[in-house]
């Protein structure tokens, strides 16, 4: 990952943008898919999406996200 952070460069204005719509589509997906199926695959492509602009965000503001999946990954064992 470390490569890829000194590769980016996003203005943070247009990825929080991303981040939230990508938000309002997974609660439009939630709300309105009937079909299990169908949502599950708007909910991988949803979170998939999300977890990008999060990368892209956290490498524009010099946080390694690596670094908060492993303390997510320890506060999950408490």
């Amino acid at each position: 990952m470390d490569s890829f952070q000194k590769q980016v460069e996003k203005v943070p204005k247009d990825i929080l943008l991303g981040i939230v719509d990508k938000i309002g589509e997974l609660r439009d997906a939630v709300k309105l898919e009937e079909d299990i199926n169908l949502l599950r695959e708007d909910l991988e492509d949803n979170i998939d999406d999300i977890y990008w602009f999060l990368a892209l965000l956290a490498t524009g503001n010099g946080v390694v996200i690596d670094e908060m999946i492993e303390k997510i990954v320890k506060m999950k064992k408490k």
